[in-house]
């Protein structure tokens, strides 16, 4: 089977005594078992020391049976299944509807497939604290913060990936590990290694609202990074409740293959929204649990082209002024000219200008820069010709931007597609 998206729910017991119920998205692996965050438990974390002691002392790199005494939680999961006829799906009462052209929505009968829900109750079956993770976030993401509950959150329950079993009415395993070892074998042939540039789409249930089932938010891979490039890094659009939604990496063919899951939606750095998902790069982390090397990994072109990210990683750099860092791009190499922001060197010439990347670091020259109150935010650096040799300018465009009239396009494509629709 396809791994697939899947809506996790438990209810919580709030220390008023009421009931409240909490969902997050998961990734449903096999018939039998839903791969989650750790950021699943943080509810009943806040409300349970006993289970917020279990989460610390867990060892990193071991997989840890769930113990079958309390504190316990059962689960619901629920997913989209074709099915027929109009049914009312248990987690919402909303009728689905089967998708139908403008001319189709009549009192008749229709036959087509629709879209129900399928609802299951399931088992925390194993913890695995992944050493990677549990290494980057004491150490690059040291700085980083994703919630309010930061104690706890970022830092007992960040690295642990959960593995849920769903109770399907047979028999329970006498040795759930051994079985979830074999699933996750066949689990990791299935996956794809991330490369910068490649298009992703997340398919995840925003705010654990069933409403929103299955949403799809897409983008790019904009870094493989941390111990093991265990972390990836993407543009791709998440909300609270993405976290545990497959990342999925797709290919021009129309394939995709699902290369991590949502770690973290929303996230700040040193005081900033950093405006990124943060999600995990499985492979890595799995064949940790596996104990097995890289094989087995799906490796395609990324989108923008390999050619395009070797530029990309030759002309853009870090440039530094004081207690300002932004981005800056070789625009000349013949005479070591850069573009960036003027507020990113708007401590000069007071403080030095600092040019790196990768491959080089030089002293910058400040050669302009619009003053602060001009709407062009634009500064002009150098650094000595013979610095750069080991970088590539870009290539400026010779001619104007237009104004792309998308929305008028897009207008005129639905209409066309509505006419065609009912024309069949």
């Amino acid at each position: 089977m396809e791994p697939t998206s899947v809506l996790i729910s438990y209810i919580v017991h709030s220390r008023e005594d009421t009931k409240n119920i909490f969902g997050s998205s998961g990734t449903l692996i096999s018939e039998n078992w839903v791969l989650a965050h750790g950021s699943l438990l943080e509810p009943w974390t806040l409300q349970s020391n006993q289970l917020r002691s279990i989460a610390k002392e867990l060892k990193a790199g071991v997989l840890t049976k769930s113990s079958d005494r309390k504190p316990f939680i059962e689960f619901s999961v629920s997913w989209e299944v074709k099915d027929t006829g109009i049914v009312s799906p248990p987690c919402c009462g909303a009728k689905v509807i089967p998708k139908m052209s403008k001319i189709s929505l009549s009192d008749e009968t229709c036959d087509r497939p629709v879209l129900t829900f399928r609802t299951k109750k399931a088992r925390l079956a194993a913890v695995w604290k992944c050493p990677l993770l549990a290494d980057a976030f004491e150490g690059i993401l040291s700085s980083w913060r994703f919630c309010e509950n930061v104690a706890v959150a970022d830092n007992e329950l960040f690295p642990l990936l959960l593995l849920l079993r769903i109770q399907n009415g047979d028999a329970a395993s006498s040795n759930p590990i051994v079985e979830l070892r074999d699933v996750l074998r066949n689990f990791v042939k299935v996956l794809a290694l991330p490369q910068r540039g490649q298009e992703v789409e997340i398919e995840s249930t925003p705010f654990g609202n069933p409403v929103f089932m299955n949403s799809v938010s897409t983008g790019v891979v904009s870094n493989v990074l941390g111990p093991s490039k265990s972390l990836l890094l993407t543009d791709t659009n998440a909300v609270i409740g993405c976290e545990g939604g497959p990342i999925f990496i797709k290919y021009k063919s129309g394939h995709r293959a699902v290369s991590g899951i949502v770690i973290a939606p929303l996230s700040w750095c040193r005081g900033e929204w950093v405006g990124y998902t943060l999600g995990v790069s499985l492979i890595p982390c799995l064949h940790r649990i596996l104990d097995i090397s890289g094989t087995n990994i799906i490796l395609r072109s990324p989108i923008l082209g390999p050619s395009t990210v070797r530029m990309l990683d030759r002309s853009v750099v870090v440039v530094s002024c004081g207690s300002v860092w932004g981005s800056g791009v070789l625009v000349d190499k013949a005479t070591g000219t850069f573009l960036t922001c003027s507020h990113v060197v708007k401590e000069a010439p007071n403080s030095r200008i600092t040019i790196s990347n990768v491959n080089f670091s030089a002293r910058g020259e400040l050669v302009y820069k619009t003053p602060n109150e001009k709407s062009y935010d634009l500064a002009i650096v150098r650094v000595e010709p013979q610095e750069v040799v080991s970088l590539q300018n870009v290539s400026m465009a010779t001619t104007l931007i237009r104004k792309n009239r998308t929305r008028e396009f897009r207008r005129k494509y639905e209409l066309q597609t509505w006419d065609d629709q009912e024309d069949s």
